[in-house]
């Protein structure tokens, strides 16, 4: 898998003084991610955690046309995000704090600042931070959620 990640993005790693969804959103609204992407589609999708606990929020800002290939900004705020399997694996990037994945053999994977994380294809896992996780995830073929 080869991936590009913009340097907008890879620069939110050095705002430190980001540790809220709320600030991500304040400073990343959806009229900057449209500039910044050149796609006037792409905009912030915020809900609850799957557990039902906490908040999550993520932007497509980049997507192919057919092949379900997309590039994610995505924020988690003490939640869990959905069980879901990959279909050609996913590469994720931490910018800001911390998150583990839970994966189906029950292991756990630790993910801090500047950590890289591949799952392969076919992998199953569950994304989670206890506090607060803003990552960029690569998926060459999309993701089937449970």
């Amino acid at each position: 898998m080869h991936v590009q990640i913009p340097s907008w993005v890879l620069d939110i790693s050095q705002q430190v003084s980001l540790r809220s969804l709320e600030q991500v959103l304040k400073e990343y609204p959806d009229v900057v991610l449209r500039a910044k992407t050149g796609n006037e589609r792409c905009k912030w999708k915020v809900g609850d955690g799957a557990d039902g606990i906490g908040r999550i929020a993520f932007a497509v800002l980049s997507k192919g046309p057919d092949s379900g290939e997309e590039l994610v900004l995505a924020v988690l705020e003490k939640a869990v995000a959905p069980k879901h399997m990959h279909i050609e694996g996913e590469i994720i990037f931490t910018l800001l704090g911390r998150g583990w994945d839970s994966t189906t053999n029950g292991r756990q994977i630790f993910h801090g600042p500047g950590s890289i994380h591949t799952h392969g294809p076919g992998s199953v896992h569950e994304p989670y931070s206890e506090d607060f996780w803003v990552i960029v995830y690569y998926q060459p073929a999309g993701a089937k959620y449970e």
